[in-house]
């Protein structure tokens, strides 16, 4: 089927689908909910993503390196997620639109071991459907 077919048979169909989801990750200070400087800057890009959507859900997951006792980086990285959390209220996002969890050391982006210091694993996860 032609590009043109597509359009003609199912472009009403396809014109009110919702926006695809939107990935950001925010890294954070060591041992802290404190955002790298760098991702700081990237907290408006954020914000201005979620405006876009009619009706947006936010999901926020927090994540942290392998420092530490596993069940404090599963505070850690709630303590993070709520910061970002706080952050899109803040930009006018109703808090019932946003779910918060914490990860912790569970899925790091950069296989380590134990008590290993990565900046890469201490971030937060968002996707704005």
């Amino acid at each position: 089927m032609s590009e043109a077919d597509v359009k003609r048979i199912f472009g009403a169909a396809l014109a009110v689908q919702p926006p695809a989801p939107a990935h950001f990750t925010l890294y954070f200070e060591f041992d802290s909910d404190e955002l790298t400087a760098e991702s700081r800057k990237l907290v408006t890009d954020v914000q201005s993503a979620v405006k876009t959507y009619p009706a947006p859900q936010v999901t926020v997951i927090g994540h942290t390196d392998t420092r530490g006792a596993a069940t404090a980086n599963i505070g850690l990285g709630l303590r993070r997620a709520n910061v970002v959390r706080m952050r899109l209220i803040e930009a006018g996002l109703e808090a019932s639109a946003i779910n918060v969890t914490s990860h912790g050391e569970a899925t790091l982006l950069v296989p380590t071991a134990d008590d290993v210091s990565e900046p890469k694993n201490r971030r937060v996860e968002i996707t704005v459907r």
